[in-house]
């Protein structure tokens, strides 16, 4: 990430990927473990760290279906807009191929990303390798979209959660403040 993925500041355009040790920290929770629920604060790059790992799946592992949920449609599109910007700056060896259009990427491998609102029935036709909620503890009926995702991800699917705390009456919140073991079981 440090060498090819570029992110866009709002105040200084495209620039490199920061070299915080949150962003290490979250990479290594995602390599590391199939379920992660990271509770931030606001502007710690961990969407666009969440996001960029995901185009490296995309690009190198096994050809997959990878899901990006957010609150709403317009920060669905916002998600899609970020994969464009890091795409658009990878070297022309590593975006050959690659297409983008409105709420999803595909991939030379086979492999797509699909950027979607948040609902109970936004996952129920697909069977994800991986799942990117972001601002989950903002998204209305939350328990119910977990309810619709968790079969795809008993099945083996990698998730992870992202969100700054919103109050204790969402899944975000009771997702982290259980054990590590009761999501699996």
């Amino acid at each position: 990430m440090l060498e090819f993925v570029k992110t866009l500041d709002a105040t200084g355009g495209i620039k490199p990927f920061p070299n915080y040790e949150f962003a290490h920290r979250v990479v290594e929770g995602l390599l590391r473990e199939r379920i992660l629920i990271v509770a931030k604060s606001r502007q710690m790059m961990a969407t666009w760290t969440v996001a960029a790992v995901t185009l490296h799946r995309a690009l190198y592992d096994s050809p997959g279906l990878y899901l990006f949920l957010s609150k709403g449609a317009r920060d669905s599109s916002e998600l899609v807009k970020r994969l464009r910007i890091m795409v658009a700056n990878l070297p022309g060896d590593l975006k050959e191929g690659i297409k983008i259009k409105s709420g999803e990427a595909e991939f030379p491998n086979g492999s797509r990303i699909i950027s979607l609102p948040a609902t109970e029935f936004a996952p129920r036709m697909h069977s994800p390798s991986g799942v990117f909620w972001d601002e989950m503890a903002f998204t209305a009926n939350s328990e119910g979209i977990w309810a619709s995702l968790k079969p795809a991800i008993d099945s083996g699917g990698s998730f992870v959660g992202v969100s700054s705390p919103n109050g204790t009456d969402n899944i975000f919140h009771a997702l982290t403040t259980i054990r590590p073991t009761a999501l699996e079981g």
